[in-house]
């Protein structure tokens, strides 16, 4: 996660402190020691909010103060949409059949949102307005399905919140993931090649596949990178979606390029 002209680092395998660090990786400083692995982690202005494990959801200020803590069952991920409001999803149970809840961090006060849905994971901020969000929303009814939804949250009208589909798989995808860059998304949900999905006019492009099926991706001003199931990465131009260059290391540790 970048933050300004520094970089937070953590571990989704360790309980490894949530750490700040310069871009030369000269200056490093804790910022939070978790209890489990740290799965989520989001930046708010000068504040961290992640979920540990699956059952804690924490926010810290980067200066110093007591971090609010909020423990639940099946947490995925914790977003702040304002200095004392906090967007939680996570799996819906019998007791809270929400798959998101706002949690003012100031009172601890707990409210659903009324947005039906399983599960709710990969929350993040959509666009340039901190109320809305986007992330997959797993559903069970009428069939299984897996969808790309942006969340509208108003803190102070909770029933209000919607959610809208952007993008829909007709089946469970757990591992889907998703980047967002102002109005552009880029995400494999379907289990297949890149997409590209843009959030005002809703226009979805496929990105040119190379060999591997794509892990993880970014977007930069002009490219878009990704790591590839087979460890490669690949490099596409963001105006065309073509691949400029695929490469990866050798067993050798050198770099190869096809």
């Amino acid at each position: 996660q970048c933050l300004d002209e520094s970089f937070v680092f953590w571990s989704t395998s360790s309980h490894e402190p949530v750490t700040l660090t310069s871009r030369d990786g000269l200056e490093r400083r804790q910022l939070y020691q978790p209890r489990e692995p740290v799965m989520s982690l989001s930046v708010y202005g000068n504040r961290i909010s992640c979920v540990e494990g699956t059952s804690r959801a924490v926010v810290f200020s980067l200066t110093s103060g007591t971090p609010f803590v909020y423990e639940g069952a099946g947490l995925q991920d914790a977003v702040q949409i304002g200095y004392e409001a906090l967007i939680v999803s996570k799996s819906a149970t019998s007791r809270s059949p929400s798959p998101l809840i706002l949690i003012n961090t100031r009172t601890g006060e707990t409210v659903p949102l009324p947005i039906p849905g399983e599960l709710c994971f990969s929350l993040k901020h959509a666009g340039s307005s901190e109320t809305s969000l986007i992330g997959f929303m797993v559903k069970a009814q009428p069939s299984a399905s897996t969808e790309l939804v942006t969340v509208t949250v108003d803190p102070s009208s909770v029933s209000s919140a919607r959610a809208d589909s952007k993008a829909v798989y007709p089946d469970e995808d757990l591992k889907a993931f998703l980047f967002v860059d102002r109005d552009t998304v880029l995400t494999n949900l379907g289990k297949g090649p890149l997409m590209e999905i843009s959030l005002m006019g809703g226009r979805q492009a496929s990105v040119e596949r190379d060999y591997a099926l794509p892990l993880r991706a970014v977007a930069m001003d002009r490219f878009y990178a990704s790591v590839n199931g087979d460890g490669s990465l690949s490099w596409y131009l963001r105006k065309s979606r073509e691949i400029v260059s695929n490469g990866a290391l050798s067993e050798t540790g050198f770099w190869m390029e096809r």
